[in-house]
């Protein structure tokens, strides 16, 4: 189940009260006497608040007791949920992968895209490939990605299923049971501001990818003092903050947006597919409309997590914060001056 779905326990108990634990690990780590009520159920509330610490993952399986009774012991693995949804986790994880979206994504040469499925059977993963050749026809190809048993993350970067004897990759679809996504590939890419990979709301990593205009907005934080009858600044404290459009995203995308908003793990993606500098999201504007036509164009705001970090640290360019365009570079013609 997920966790969203233990916000309200309630069960008949034989007597008028009831011992009631929860159990992880070996562990008690909840542990109460209830009361019936005038339903002669037993009702305990906000249980998610106190089992959601010990998800560190996608789940995590506890045991709840009463009377300590073996006969009334369930074992239960509790999925971690950030969204509200309106169908049981075991209808949902056996539909989806661990994504908040289900639309289809766009890519392309040199992004790493990534997926996190749970089959509670052994189930075979792999990609339905679509290929143009020079001449225009297409074709398709399946590629195996492997067995997938628990939680599987599976790489589906669109460079794993390049086939040049085929043609140009231009889509593809990762299947793994009922799951299925979407990919579009895309010959050439708009620049891009920032790349990041996080947690999502299912505790699972994800990627995204922002096109659109980026600010940097230093942030000083000085410290004064008198002395020999001069102000003096004795301490300049710079925070590198930075500002990233999305650019326009596809439908449902903006729900993976969303996701990044609330997650507590963010990291730089780097261009080999491995998490970079840590990366604290501090605002963000996610406003958007369903009117028909309207791009969904969201805003972040961010800086290192490093309380350590300065503009003027080498590791700056690992941002990989563009120089300003050049109107009159060195190659500008002066023929007509």
């Amino acid at each position: 189940m997920f966790i969203g779905e233990l916000t309200r326990l309630s069960f008949a108990p034989s007597s008028q009260s009831a011992t009631f634990k929860v159990w992880h690990d070996g562990k008690p780590i909840f542990a109460g006497e209830f009361f019936r009520g005038a339903d002669g159920m037993i009702t305990i509330w906000d249980l998610d608040q106190i089992l959601q610490p010990y998800i560190s993952e996608q789940y995590a399986d506890f045991m709840f007791t009463v009377h300590d009774e073996p006969l009334t012991s369930h074992y239960v693995s509790v999925f971690y949920c950030a969204w509200s949804l309106d169908v049981p986790a075991s209808v949902f994880l056996e539909k989806r992968f661990l994504t908040p979206t289900d639309g289809t994504r766009i890519t392309g040469p040199g992004r790493h895209e990534t997926l996190t499925a749970f089959c509670a059977a052994p189930t075979q993963a792999k990609a339905v490939c679509l290929y143009c050749s020079e001449d225009g026809a297409t074709s398709s190809a399946e590629v195996q990605l492997g067995e997938v048993s628990g939680i599987g993350v599976l790489n589906v970067s669109p460079a794993r299923f390049e086939n040049m004897p085929k043609g140009r990759l231009f889509a593809y679809s990762v299947v793994c049971g009922e799951r299925k996504a979407d990919y579009i590939v895309e010959k050439s890419l708009p620049e891009l501001s920032d790349a990041f990979i996080f947690r999502n709301s299912f505790n699972a990593w994800d990627t995204i990818y922002l096109c659109g205009t980026r600010t940097v907005e230093p942030q000083y934080t000085r410290l004064s003092a008198d002395v020999d009858g001069y102000r003096r600044n004795y301490s300049i404290n710079e925070v590198l903050q930075l500002k990233t459009y999305t650019g326009p995203l596809l439908p449902g995308m903006e729900w993976v947006a969303m996701s990044l908003a609330r997650s507590q793990a963010v990291f730089l993606l780097l261009p080999n597919g491995d998490s970079g500098d840590e990366i604290l999201v501090n605002d963000c504007d996610l406003k958007h409309d369903n009117s028909w036509g309207s791009p969904v164009d969201l805003t972040f705001s961010y800086r290192t997590a490093s309380v350590s970090y300065r503009l003027a640290d080498d590791r700056v360019a690992r941002l990989s914060i563009p120089r300003p365009p050049r109107i009159f570079d060195d190659s500008f013609d002066k023929t007509y001056e």
